[in-house]
């Protein structure tokens, strides 16, 4: 059942897992700091600890089709997964959701999630080159990209009128041939 689960959550970004909360995927693109250094992308997954939330139609329905029954028989399966889960989580013992992270019981009742350390998180923070500072080279950098984009839309026309004899000579061959 973890393994639909997980298949789920990565193809929708979101899980419910009623009872215990909720989970989503956030995905950080890259960036650039005041410090004009890059930072990778990175999927942030929050969990919301709203134990009232029901999982969806759509997910009863990837369950189904997955496991090859009937919906109830899935919203069945998948609601005694998730009493063994609350069954066995406890401060102690944390439920493992392998490439996401792991679920515990706090001893107040309420769940606790801590994610999994990602492939992203090893990537290096990436000093980028500094920008020219005085204006002649912006000037003469703006100049060299003007001129490579106007000098490629003034060929456009060329690709037009071989695409026009291509088609013309295609209309003649099967004219004659028909």
């Amino acid at each position: 059942m973890q393994s639909l689960i997980h298949k789920y959550f990565v193809l929708h970004h979101q899980i419910v897992l009623p009872g215990i909360g909720s989970l989503q995927i956030i995905p950080q693109i890259a960036s650039i700091d005041d410090g004009n250094k890059l930072h990778a992308p990175v999927n942030n997954f929050v969990f919301n600890s709203e134990a009232t939330l029901l999982a969806d139609k759509t997910f009863y329905d990837f369950l189904a089709k997955e496991l090859e029954v009937e919906q109830i028989e899935a919203i069945k399966k998948f609601h005694e997964y998730i009493y063994e889960i609350k069954a066995t989580a406890s401060e102690d013992n944390s439920i493992q959701f392998n490439g996401i992270g792991s679920i515990s019981k706090q001893s107040d009742g309420t769940f606790v999630f801590q994610q999994e350390k990602s492939a992203f998180n090893f990537f290096p923070v990436i000093q980028l080159p500094e920008k020219p500072k005085n204006s002649a080279n912006n000037e003469l950098a703006d100049a060299a990209i003007s001129d490579t984009s106007e000098s490629q839309h003034d060929k456009w026309w060329i690709y037009a009128i071989v695409l026009a004899v291509v088609a013309f000579a295609a209309i003649l061959i099967k004219l004659n041939i028909a």
